[in-house]
């Protein structure tokens, strides 16, 4: 019997190689999941999550507490990006997301968080929420795991975790620009 040198170093179990396929497969029903509970409002989606960031805000005496006029409306239409659309959630709690709407010359990005936001009148807070996607996190570990594999991957890891935080910037900025539009809604 005749064995190759590498028959004879081989280990039991999954090479790096054969974990590849598997982990992008996952990041893709990953993707293919976060897009439904987007698309469909999911509550428990919107109301837990990695926090990425918390703003509280506190509410003027002329807050008007009926967002009747927010809620399902786009807003910052007038942007580069696409708009962003609020969700109620409940009395105290409203979801907050890029629109999906198809806008021509506007710029479109993989989210990278989506917000909650959280109005307590007794207290005269409104506290807005970051909460990560999954999806960014499945994909970048994804790429790092090609990375340790194939040495090469490295720049475009480098690149991919730039763009990640590129686009947290601008929807962090974007998001709370909108809890201060809220907070502005007030009684005249």
């Amino acid at each position: 019997m005749i064995f190759s040198g590498d028959a004879l170093n081989a280990k039991p179990g999954i090479s790096n190689f054969e974990v590849i396929p598997l982990i992008f497969f996952s990041t893709l029903i990953i993707g293919i999941l976060e897009s439904f509970l987007h698309l469909f409002w999911v509550k428990w989606y919107f109301r837990y999550g990695i926090k990425s960031f918390v703003k509280t805000y506190d509410l003027p005496k002329t807050f008007n507490s009926d967002l009747s006029n927010l809620v399902g409306t786009q807003l910052l239409t007038d942007s580069f990006y696409m708009p962003l659309i609020l969700k109620s959630l409940d009395e105290k709690k409203l979801a907050l997301r890029e629109s999906w709407s198809l806008k021509i010359f506007k710029i479109s990005f993989t989210p990278v968080i989506r917000g909650l936001i959280t109005i307590d009148i007794s207290n005269d807070k409104l506290v807005i929420e970051g909460l990560v996607n999954y999806y960014p996190i499945a994909f970048t570990v994804l790429i790092l795991i090609v990375t340790l594999n194939i040495f090469a991957a490295l720049p475009f890891l480098l690149v991919l975790i730039l763009m990640i935080y590129w686009f947290y910037s601008i929807q962090r900025k974007r998001f709370i620009s909108v809890a201060q539009i809220i907070v502005n809604n007030s009684t005249t």
